[in-house]
């Protein structure tokens, strides 16, 4: 009997159910002699979100080493970091959020009139309020909100990562397993945010050009640190701290 398996230990993002990702990265020693053919070339995304995606993932030591190449060249920065500094209500936050959001907007419209812009956010929650009027005053654009699991597999032309902040639910996300779960799976996953890095890596791997990261300036996710460091600084505001 032969085993023909395919799988990509980057993207394991759904330990909650029940996932081992040691069925990837230790495949030999579940499954005896093995033969590995990577595949290491990618046509969706660009060279830089190549680049700044994999140094991002493979921070993780335990993740399979491996580089991308991309077939598209990067044209213009893929990564834009757009901080949102809105004290007091949040009222008042909202409103400057949804003036970030109308400015990528209005700069993707510009870049391309029928894009697909998929607004990604890690739970329902952050789905944008005015998604459905956004829909409206930019009729040529096709607009979708996914949260970060739902989007693994979908492809856009720009993407838009809403609340990329610190704290409980913020992303990465600090709300603890379940105890139960780690007595069930392999205790080698144990990087710190292993399965939120991997989920992070989704996110900002759909988009085929751009994306664009909104953050409280004054609360970032340390993600948000992490790409600029991996970027060398370029795409980042002023709002950066």
């Amino acid at each position: 009997m032969k085993l023909y398996a395919v799988g990509d230990d980057w993207q394991s993002i759904f330990r909650f159910t029940g996932s081992d990702i040691s069925i990837i990265t230790d495949f030999r020693r579940y499954f005896g002699a093995t033969h590995q053919t990577a595949i290491l070339h990618t046509y969706r995304f660009n060279t830089q979100i190549a680049a700044v995606s994999g140094k991002f993932i493979q921070r993780n030591p335990k993740q399979l080493r491996k580089e991308i190449k991309a077939a598209k060249q990067a044209q213009s920065e893929s990564f834009v970091f757009m901080g949102i500094h809105a004290p007091g209500d949040k009222l008042s936050a909202q409103i400057k959020k949804d003036a970030k959001i109308r400015s990528v907007l209005d700069e993707v419209l510009a870049l391309k009139a029928d894009a697909r812009v998929f607004f990604i956010g890690r739970y329902h929650h952050n789905q944008p309020l005015k998604l459905a009027n956004y829909q409206s005053r930019y009729p040529g654009l096709k607009m979708e909100y996914h949260t970060a699991h739902r989007v693994k597999g979908m492809t856009c032309d720009y993407a838009i990562l809403l609340d990329v902040d610190s704290g409980e639910i913020g992303f990465p996300s600090e709300i603890a397993d379940d105890p139960l779960l780690n007595f069930l799976l392999n205790g080698e996953d144990d990087y710190e945010h292993a399965e939120e890095r991997r989920l992070f890596y989704v996110a900002i791997t759909r988009a085929k050009h751009r994306n664009y990261i909104l953050y409280d300036w004054r609360n970032p996710s340390r993600f948000v640190g992490e790409l600029i460091e991996i970027n060398g600084g370029a795409g980042s505001d002023k709002n950066w701290q």
